[in-house]
């Protein structure tokens, strides 16, 4: 009776192997590509994956969706009969994209027992040599850059203004003479006065920017002119700043600190719930002054019109606290909303606070 079981648990074993082989609806010869090394400029690199159809139904592929658009699929449109063959594919553009490379493709069937595949391709992309063109795309007359906006991040109201600009490539046949003829506001200077930039040459166009005149704290924006000379024609060029101005603390030593004022902010985080849209809703948060001088809040900042603070006075005594009231209006906005408030005070160390007023607003 054993000899006999044994070889019928080895045959049950046997079909239940092959079941598990065979299961599925879509079997391909690979679900990874490696394309290897590919040149930025060769072109789309383009790979198919063989499948059959395993099944005893006549399957679909609906839709295939790559995770960049930098993969392009492609797949067999005509319905696969079973044992019928078919393909998915990827083409990937290298363009602009050097470096290694991990994409994948979702497919989708009409068979309700196939899951979603997930196939994937992957390389290296050997990068171009670039050119000028590349590396300066906006082009103004004779000028290239990168772009005529200057980011200069975070700006103290030090005595020594801070040093910024952008970088300009002459790809004219003649010479362009920068005059030192400029139209701007008085906190912010040409570093540069009259200079000839040769053809076929780099120049910075780099500014003093005086962050203390500039009298203001947070987010700021400001817009200046330079002109230049080019084949005996006078022409513009309108540059942008984005600044962030912070306070410049000259004396931090532990005497200092001691004697400074210090910030407490009552809530960093309030979440007024879900609200109906155009309900006005309002707030106070209390802010206090821990230290031993006056605390003077210098500026607050709010990143959204609907949002709308004030504080009773700007200076709050040693040990005194205010009531800053903060209005949402929900009339133009609906979802989930998160705002911020900008606090910008003479604690020297916590000169920018931020509380943040959360909602989610939905519609009658």
């Amino acid at each position: 009776m054993r000899k006999i079981l044994v070889p019928i648990f080895l045959l049950f074993l046997s079909g239940l192997a092959n079941a598990q082989k065979t299961y599925g609806v879509l079997q391909f010869n690979e679900k990874i590509h490696d394309f290897g090394t590919i040149e930025e400029t060769g072109g789309e690199a383009t790979h198919r994956f063989i499948f059959r159809n395993i099944s005893e139904d006549t399957v679909t592929i609906l839709m295939v969706n790559a995770s960049c658009g930098c993969t392009t699929p492609g797949w067999t449109e005509a319905p696969i009969p079973p044992g019928g063959a078919g393909y998915i594919e990827a083409a990937y553009n290298p363009f602009n994209r050097p470096g290694n490379f991990y994409k994948s493709l979702t497919v989708n069937t009409s068979h309700p027992k196939e899951e979603i595949i997930l196939l994937n391709i992957k390389g290296h992309v050997n990068p171009r040599l670039r050119t000028v063109e590349d590396d300066f795309p906006s082009k103004l007359g004779p000028l290239r850059m990168k772009s005529s906006m200057v980011n200069m991040g975070r700006v103290l109201t030090a005595p020594i203004p801070t040093r910024g600009g952008i970088k300009v490539y002459n790809d004219s046949e003649h010479p362009v003479v920068f005059t030192g003829e400029f139209e701007g506001p008085s906190y912010i200077r040409p570093a540069f006065t009259q200079d000839t930039l040769a053809t076929k040459s780099f120049f910075d166009l780099d500014f003093f920017y005086d962050g203390k005149a500039r009298n203001e704290w947070g987010f700021v924006s400001d817009q200046v002119t330079v002109y230049y000379n080019h084949e005996g024609a006078r022409n513009p060029i309108q540059i942008s700043f984005f600044s962030n101005i912070e306070e410049f603390f000259d004396d931090k030593s532990l005497e200092a600190l001691e004697k400074a004022p210090k910030i407490k902010i009552s809530e960093n985080l309030y979440d007024f719930g879900v609200a109906t849209q155009g309900k006005v809703l309002t707030q106070s948060i209390k802010i206090e002054n821990l230290g031993k001088s006056v605390l003077n809040i210098r500026h607050i900042q709010t990143n959204c019109e609907c949002l709308k603070v004030s504080v009773p006075a700007m200076d709050i005594a040693s040990g005194a606290s205010a009531n800053m009231e903060v209005i949402f209006e929900t009339d133009k906005i609906k979802g989930t909303q998160q705002k911020m408030i900008t606090i910008f005070s003479n604690d020297p160390q916590n000169p920018t606070t931020w509380v943040t007023v959360k909602a989610q607003v939905k519609v009658p």
